[in-house]
């Protein structure tokens, strides 16, 4: 008897403690993404998802924590110098890849590109633009003569092509797992690392970014919506004598398995063909350096952990890619 009610009162007393400590998480959680929210776009701006200019603010997010965020006067994420720059060789852009999340501006490809080079570039990256934004964006910074720019370096990784299931119930099936997945993540920040912790310890392929099911790889849609897009961009600046060129990157799906879709690379290099200064695929630079490496090991490497996004090595891959190509 004496044991059952030691046993009950143990058993009461981890529940309480996990109860306190999911509360404090939540506490926290809250006070973070309140006191340190990722809200930097520039409502008053002309230029479609601009940045507020001038910025230094710090961001948290659940799994990687505290990230500087500073932009220049033209609203472009920067290393925090006060630059009043209006003339570049180079705008780059494209998604959060681009923009550089997690990750200190000088850590990313775009810091690591201009720390070794002559020329001037900008970064026009933005976690929230797809095909059609960049291409509102971009025709938004010739029409109102925002900066001067010769060439334009676009981004395009598997994101762009994510394609939806036409099923109607799996669709809300999926829109509820998201939901609740996107309010422990909101809410739960020391939850959430903990379980990606548990997860990398025991099988890392249940990890979104390392799953056989990450649906920005495994189903790759070029819409006409995209090509439209596209050949937007492509003719708004060859009209004002601009150049383009094109950098595809891979996933950790990609070293992984083998059955991965590579329709968008194929499009993307046949575009480019007439039409771009150069076109890069830089998966075939990163597999060169896998050699013997356990292939495990080599993504944790270049991505930053339970992410599909570059860490520093990573990005300074595609730092010298691009720097090599520049013409």
């Amino acid at each position: 008897m004496l044991k059952k009610k030691l046993a009950s009162f143990y058993f009461k007393t981890l529940i309480i403690i996990f109860f306190f400590i999911l509360s404090c998480d939540f506490i926290y959680s809250n006070l973070s993404k309140n006191f340190y929210s990722f809200d930097f776009d520039d409502p008053q701006s002309r230029i479609y998802k601009n940045f507020r200019p001038n910025l230094k603010e710090i961001y948290i997010s659940p799994v990687y924590g505290k990230t500087i965020f500073c932009t220049d006067n033209n609203g472009f994420r920067n290393n925090c110098t006060n630059s009043k720059e209006k003339k570049f060789d180079y705008l780059l852009i494209g998604n959060i890849f681009t923009e550089g999340a997690e990750l200190p501006f000088e850590d990313t490809f775009v810091g690591q590109i201009k720390d070794n080079s002559s020329l001037k570039f900008a970064n026009l990256g933005n976690r929230n633009l797809d095909m059609y934004g960049i291409n509102r964006k971009l025709s938004d910074i010739i029409k109102n003569n925002h900066v001067e720019f010769k060439e334009v370096i676009l981004f395009v990784g598997p994101r762009f092509f994510k394609k939806d299931s036409n099923s109607k119930n799996l669709i809300i099936q999926k829109k509820n797992q998201i939901d609740f997945k996107k309010f422990i993540n909101k809410n739960f920040y020391i939850l959430n690392k903990s379980y990606h912790w548990f997860l990398f310890q025991t099988n890392k392929t249940k990890i979104w970014a390392y799953s056989k099911n990450n649906h920005y790889t495994s189903n790759i849609d070029i819409t006409s919506s995209f090509k439209h897009n596209l050949n937007n961009i492509f003719l708004e600046l060859k009209q004002n004598d601009k150049k383009l060129s094109i950098v595809t990157y891979p996933y950790p799906y990609h070293f992984l398995y083998k059955d991965f879709n590579n329709e968008h690379i194929y499009y993307l290099e046949d575009f480019c063909k007439n039409k771009c200064n150069f076109f890069i695929d830089i998966y075939p630079e990163f597999y060169s350096k896998i050699k013997e490496e356990n292939i495990w090991k080599f993504i944790e490497k270049i991505y930053l952990t339970y992410s599909v996004h570059f860490n520093k090595y990573g990005n300074q891959i595609i730092a010298e890619t691009v720097i090599k190509n520049l013409r």
